[in-house]
């Protein structure tokens, strides 16, 4: 989605593993999230790579969504950290 556009979704993905951003106690976003085959705990996450601009929860929901459609059609969801959202 256009909204998405140049999003550091990978970066954004991480923050939800590690600090539990943008779904702590929100159970409907876990449960949307488990929908798509969100993976929970991947190896290696730092710190360090974690964006820390702000983005609502549905913009980076829509962005999950078109990526598993569009990039990771089957499997575990899994996004790179380094992954931003083309233009």
């Amino acid at each position: 989605p256009e909204a998405a556009w140049g999003m550091q979704l990978g970066k954004k993905v991480s923050q939800i593993r590690s600090e539990g951003k943008y779904i702590e106690n929100n159970e409907r976003r876990r449960q949307q999230l488990d929908k798509l085959g969100f993976v929970w705990r991947m190896r290696s996450e730092t710190q360090s790579a974690i964006d820390s601009v702000d983005i609502p929860f549905d913009q980076i929901y829509n962005a999950l969504k078109v990526y598993r459609s569009e990039i990771q059609p089957t499997g575990p969801l899994t996004v790179p950290v380094e992954f931003s959202v083309p233009k």
